[in-house]
Formats: structure tokens, sequence, C-alpha cells
């Protein structure tokens, strides 16, 4: 079987997929970026073995995308990334004009509407903030125990909500449940390591969606589209639900999110994906 390689190699980690010449995606696999260029031809060979698959062109993208040029045998092509990333996106959640964000270490916006793509620019606020941060404020440096904090925390008891500075019990038509300042209230000796996580993936992922918002209403789009692995946290899919809800529009967590770099560069390359 002919096959064709997606590979996004971002600043954090690496992920590939694996997908024949008609889009059908056939195996998926991420690992941290150790710039390693021998690790990643060989787990690109590897993939391709446990598949029995011929490779036909490896599709490269992301800020490491160069490391492949010129040092395997197999045909590489370079790809931007912001375009695979909103080309996933759009197949991936059957949406053709959105504002696609990818919350990777930082966070890219681009303006998707059919095959035109417009990169708009980024926020260093990312996921490589929320492991620095978490990182600073827990004991917890791995990715997997700093999800499992977020997801148990309460950043109620570190941020300061609407309602909890709101004069004579009204808030005057405003949601009492939106954060008003992160980590604005004083430390407090019932917090723990999950309520600080908790609070970190507030501030990240409500600003986050507050520039999308923004981006969304300036440029006439009603619907944001949110790839990445940060992304694809409940919690992240909550406080970005929250953010659409409070400014009228229409969030979604695309589904392989942290694929969808790699996703992108096979549906570019093949035309469409068929099966992810």
């Amino acid at each position: 079987m002919n096959a064709v390689i997606g590979a996004d190699i971002g600043g954090t980690c690496i992920k590939l997929v694996l997908a024949d010449e008609h889009g059908n995606i056939l195996n998926r696999h991420t690992y941290l970026n150790d710039r390693d260029r021998e690790r990643l031809i060989g787990e690109i060979h590897s993939m391709a073995r446990e598949n029995s698959a011929q490779i036909s062109v490896i599709c490269a993208t992301g800020i490491g995308s160069g490391i492949l040029s010129g040092y395997t045998e197999e045909k590489v092509e370079l790809l931007s990334e912001f375009e695979c990333f909103a080309r996933a996106a759009q197949e991936l959640c059957g949406v053709k004009k959105a504002l696609v964000a990818c919350i990777g270490t930082g966070t890219s916006f681009v303006l998707a509407d059919g095959d035109q793509y417009r990169y708009l620019g980024g926020t260093g606020v990312g996921g490589g903030t929320l492991m620095g941060l978490c990182g600073r404020l827990t004991d917890t440096r791995d990715y997997d125990g700093i999800c499992g904090l977020i997801e148990s925390g309460n950043s109620r008891n570190i941020d300061l909500t609407v309602g909890d500075i709101c004069i004579g019990g009204s808030t005057q038509g405003v949601d009492p449940n939106l954060t008003a300042a992160n980590f604005g209230k004083g430390a407090a000796s019932g917090e723990n390591d999950c309520d600080r996580a908790a609070a970190a993936a507030t501030l990240v992922f409500e600003t986050v969606g507050v520039m999308a918002a923004f981006v969304c209403k300036y440029n006439g789009y009603d619907t944001a589209l949110f790839a990445g692995a940060p992304a694809e946290l409940e919690f992240a899919d909550r406080s970005l639900k929250a953010v659409s809800a409070l400014h009228g529009l229409d969030f979604r967590t695309v589904p392989l999110g942290q694929f969808a770099g790699a996703i992108g560069a096979v549906a570019k390359y093949c035309g469409h994906i068929a099966k992810a």
C-alpha cells in the first residue's frame, strides 16, 4: 500500500499521521520534540512498517519542518502550518467559513473561508503558558498530571468573579459567574494545586477565547474552531463555551485537534480527508 505521512513538527511536540492516498487516516502518533532528526525519521519509518505501507511522500509542516528537508530518501513537501491546521479544522468540523485558532505552544489565528486562508498573527498565551504556569504554581510538571489537576480544581477559589465584586447584589445584567480578575483573590489557606492549575487554565482559555471573539466580531465571522491538544480538555471546552455564550458566537473544539496540522497536511496533498 502506498501511503502519505503528515508530519507536524511543532516547538513542543511532533505529531504524525499515516494515510492512504485516498485520504483515509490509518494511524496517529505523537511524542515530545527532542530535536533528534534520526529519531524522527525512524518514527516515520516505523509507522510505515507497522501498517505494511510504502511511503509516497512526507507532507511536513510546523515550525521545525525544515529538519526533514534533504535528510530522508522519501519525497518531502513543506507546507504552511497555518493553512494546514485551518484546512483540517474545516474538514473535521464540516465548516467552510470560520476563524481557526490553534492552541499549541502559543496560539495562532487564521481566517478560513473555503480555500482562502489569511493568517492574522497570534499570541504567546497558549499551551506553553499553561505548562509553564502550572509547573511554577504546583508540584506537577508532566502534561497528563497537569491535566488531571485542572479537571479536579475550582478556579473560583482563586479568581475574582463579577459576583464577588458587585455592590448591593446587582451585577447590572452581567453573568455573576464571569471572571472579573484572574488570580484576583488573595492567597487563601483552602486553595490547593488543583485550584491553582484550574486558575491557570482559566486564564489561558478565557484569554484565547476573548481574543477569538473580538477577531470574529471585527471580521464578521460567527464561528470559531479551536485546534491543538490543550483545546481537547473538557475544561477548555467549558471555558470557551462560556466565552462564546457571552458574545453570541459559535465556538467548537476540533476533533483530533492535536493532530490538525498533520491531518491538514495530508488533506492538502490528497485533496480531502476521506476518514479520520
